[in-house]
C-alpha cells in the first residue's frame, strides 16, 4: 500500500480543525505528522505544544489517521563569522567548521547538555500518544556551509582515531584530493559513529517511556556517504525494535527552484529511485519527500509535486509520500492549490498503480553503490557528487532506467566503476573518462591506453550524423585509444579542427563492449545541462544507436528525443506498461516509442496511441502532463 502522509504545523489545528479534516478526508491521506516547536525553544512553547498534541492527537486518530509528530533536530544552521563564539545563550554547543568558524544554530549532538535537552524532548513527546517521532532532514554534519563537526570533543575524537594531533588542513586534502587514506576513514568513522550514537540515545530515551513508538528520520544527501554513516544504519538505529522507517531525500521544489547544479524534475525521481533500490533488500518503511518549499505556489507550482508522485507511484518501489499540501504560515483556506490538484488527480494515480502493477522496470541498467568517498582517487568537492551524474546522463537524454542486474547495458560513472564487479560488464557499459581510467588499472581493457591532459573545445562533431554541437563548459580528457577503438565524435578547436575523440565504442577480446565517453562527468554536469555535454539531440541519438550493440539486444521501449521527457518501463512476461512525463515547458507535439516484440494490441491508459509496427505514435503530451499505455 502507497500510503500518504501529510504535515501540518501544530500551532493551527486547533482554530482551523474543521477545513484541515475535510481536506484531509477528501484528500485520503493516510497519516498526519504534527510539527510542534523545536528542542532548544522555551520551556513556555514546549508545555503549549505537548498541551496541542495531547488534544488534537486522540482526535485526529478518532477520525481514522495515523498520527505521529516531525520535529527539527541537530538545527539547519548557518555559518557564523566569529571563531571564538562556540555556544549559544543556554551555552550548547554549536557546530564548529573544519574549515574554521561555527555554524550557529546547529548543535553538536556531543554536548551533553544539549544530549538531555533532546532526550527529555523526545521521552514528553512520547507520551503524547504519537505513533511516531520523526527527525527532520538537519540530522546531518554535512551541507551546513562547511564540514562538521570538528568542535573540541570531535577532535579529540579524531585524535584518537589517528593517534596523532588534527591538523586541518591536512584533513581538508585528505577528504578533497588524492588517494584513498587513513584520514579520510577516521573523518567518516568518527563523523558517522557520532551521529549513530546520538541516534541510539534518542530510542533509548523514548523506550524509557513508550518502546512501541517507532522513530525515524529524514535523509539527506550527505548521510548516504560523506557523513560517513548511510540512512539504511541510521533507520534500524532509531527503530528499537519497530519496523525502521526513514523519508527519502529528493525534492520537486530542488527541480523549480533549479538547485544543486540546475537540478531537473526527471533527475530527482531517479534519486527518489536509486534509494529505493538501495533499501529493497530491506525490511524498511521508506516514503518520498513530496516537499514544495517554501510554498505557496508562487516558487513551486504543484505540477513538480504531482508529476514526480505519478513517477513514484508507478515505479511500486517506495511505501509512500510525505507530500505538502497546506501552506506553513497561512490558513489551510489561504493556499488550496495543491490540495485541489491532488484531489484532482486520484483517478490517475488509481489508473497508474493499476498499470504498473506486478511489472518489473526495465531499460540502462545505472550503477551507483553507498559510500564512494572512501574509495574515490579524485574526490573533488564531496558535497558535488552526492547526486551521482549518471541520474542527470540519464534523465538529460529520455533513457528508461532500472537499477539491478539485468539483460541491458548499465551506466557506470567515476568512481562506481570502483566497485563495480566485472561480471556485471556482460551487457556492456557507458562510461566517462574517470570510470574508464579506473577500469583499466583494474585490469579491464576498455580501449584506453592512457590520458594525455585536459582539452577545452568549442563543440563536437558526431560522425554519424556528419553535424556538430557548440560546447561550453565541462571538463574533458584527451584520451589515447587502443587499436580497434571506433571513434564516434571528436572535439574540435575554435578554427573547427578535429582534436582528440569525445566518444569512442570498443569489443575487447572477451566480448566485453563499452561506449566511453571523454568528460568527466563530476564535473561536466554542472554545465552539462545547458552547453551540450550531457545533453543534446545528438548525444540522445547515438545513446539509442549504441545501447542496443552494447548489449547485444534492444531496448525494450525508447522513446524519441524531446526535453525532459521522463519515462518508466516495467514488463511482465504478457504485458508492457509505458510512462512518458514531459516535465517541460513546452508540448511534445508528435511523441513516439519505438518498441522491440512481438506486440499484437495497445492499450492506452492516458492519451491516444497507436501501434504501428514496432512504433507507438502518441498524441501531444502538454507541459506537465503524461501519456501512459501498455502493449499486450
Amino acid at each position: 500500500m502507497y500510503k500518504l502522509t501529510v504535515p501540518i504545523i501544530l500551532g493551527k489545528m486547533d482554530q482551523y480543525y474543521d477545513t484541515y479534516l475535510e481536506q484531509l478526508k477528501k484528500a485520503k491521506v493516510d497519516r498526519v505528522f504534527l510539527c510542534p516547536c523545536e528542542v532548544v525553544d522555551s520551556e513556555e512553547k514546549k508545555k503549549r505544544d505537548i498541551e496541542l498534541l495531547e488534544r488534537n492527537i486522540p482526535r485526529l486518530k478518532e477520525q481514522g489517521f495515523e498520527v505521529g509528530v516531525w520535529i527539527n533536530s541537530l538545527g539547519h544552521g548557518y555559518a557564523g563569522t566569529a571563531d571564538d563564539v562556540l555556544t549559544d545563550e543556554n551555552g550548547l554547543t554549536y557546530t564548529v567548521r573544519l574549515e574554521g568558524g561555527v555554524n550557529k544554530s546547529a548543535y553538536c549532538p556531543l554536548d551533553e547538555k544539549f544530549g538531555d535537552l533532546f532526550c527529555d524532548w523526545v521521552k514528553r513527546l512520547a507520551a503524547t500518544g504519537a505513533s511516531i517521532i520523526l527527525l527532520d532532514d538537519d540530522f546531518r554534519y554535512s551541507f551546513k556551509e562547511g564540514r562538521y563537526c570538528c568542535c573540541e570533543k570531535h577532535q579529540k575524537l579524531l585524535e584518537a582515531e589517528l593517534k596523532e594531533p588534527l591538523d586541518r588542513q591536512r584533513m581538508l586534502d585528505a577528504l578533497t584530493e588524492g588517494e584513498p587514506n587513513a584520514w579520510r576513514d577516521a573523518w567518516l568513522k568518527v563523523q558517522g559513529e557520532t551521529l549513530t550514537w546520538f541516534a541510539a540515545k534518542l530510542r533509548a530515551a523514548v523506550d524509557e517511556v513508550n518502546p512501541k513508538v517507532r522513530m525515524g528520520h529524514c535523509a539527506v544527501l550527505s548521510t548516504w556517504d560523506i557523513d560517513g554513516v548511510d540512512s539504511i544504519t541510521l533507520a534500524k538505529t532509531f527503530a528499537g525494535n519497530n519496523k525502521p522507517l526513514f523519508r527519502l531525500i529528493g525534492a520537486p521544489y530542488w527541480a523549480a527552484l533549479r538547485a544543486f547544479g540546475r537540478i531537473r524534475l526527471g533527475t530527482v525521481c531517479e534519486y527518489e529511485r536509486l534509494q529505493q533500490a538501495w533499501c529493497k533488500d530491506e525490511e524498511i518503511e521508506i516514503f518520498c519527500e513530496g516537499d514544495v518549499w517554501p510554498r505557496p505556489r508562487y516558487v513551486t507550482p504543484s505540477a513538480y509535486v504531482e508529476g514526480m508522485d505519478q513517477v513514484m507511484r508507478s515505479s511500486g518501489t517506495a511505501d509512500g509520500i510525505l507530500k505538502y499540501m497546506f501552506d506553513y504560515g497561512s490558513s489551510p483556506s489561504f493556499e488550496t492549490g495543491y490540495w485541489e490538484r491532488h484531489v484532482d488527480n486520484l483517478p490517475v494515480y488509481d489508473m497508474l498503480e493499476k498499470a504498473f502493477e506486478g511489472k518489473k522496470a526495465v531499460g540502462v541498467r545505472i550503477f551507483e553503490p553507498i559510500h564512494t568517498l572512501a574509495v574515490s582517487r579524485n574526490p573533488g568537492n564531496p558535497e558535488a557528487r552526492c547526486i551521482p551524474a549518471s541520474l542527470r546522463f540519464a534523465s538529460d537524454n529520455n533513457l528508461p532506467t532500472q537499477f539491478e542486474k539485468g539483460e541491458q547495458a548499465m551506466l557506470l560513472f567515476g568512481d562506481a566503476a570502483e566497485l563495480v564487479e566485472e561480471k556485471d560488464l556482460a551487457h556492456g557499459a557507458v562510461l566517462d573518462a574517470e570510470a574508464a581510467r579506473i577500469l583499466s588499472r583494474r585490469g579491464i581493457d576498455v580501449g584506453l591506453d592512457g590520458t594525455d591532459g585536459y582539452f577545452q573545445p568549442a563543440g563536437e562533431r558526431f560522425k554519424e550524423e556528419n553535424d556538430t554541437v557548440a560546447i561550453s563548459g565541462g571538463k574533458w580528457e584527451v584520451l589515447k585509444l587502443k587499436t580497434g577503438a571506433q571513434v564516434e565524435s571528436v572535439l574540435f578547436d575554435g578554427e573547427e579542427k578535429d582534436q582528440t575523440a569525445a566518444s569512442y565504442r570498443y569489443e575487447n577480446a572477451k566480448g566485453q563492449r563499452f561506449l566511453v565517453y571523454a568528460f568527466d562527468s563530476s564535473v561536466s554536469y554542472e554545465t552539462g545541462s545547458q552547453k551540450c555535454v550531457f545533453r543534446s539531440w545528438y548525444r540522445a541519438y547515438q545513446l539509442r544507436r549504441d545501447l542496443p550493440w552494447l548489449s547485444k539486444k534492444p531496448l525494450d521501449a525508447i522513446c524519441h528525443p524531446s526535453p525532459d521527457v521522463y519515462m518508466l518501463v516495467k514488463k511482465n512476461k504478457e504485458e508492457l506498461t509505458v510512462g512518458l512525463w514531459n516535465f517541460f515547458e513546452d508540448s511534445v507535439r508528435n511523441p513516439k516509442v519505438s518498441v522491440s516484440g512481438n506486440w499484437k494490441e495497445v492499450v492506452c491508459h492516458k492519451g491516444e496511441a497507436v501501434l504501428r509496427g514496432n512504433i507507438v505514435e502518441l498524441s501531444p503530451i502538454a507541459p506537465f502532463g503524461m501519456a501512459c499505455f501498455t502493449l499486450k
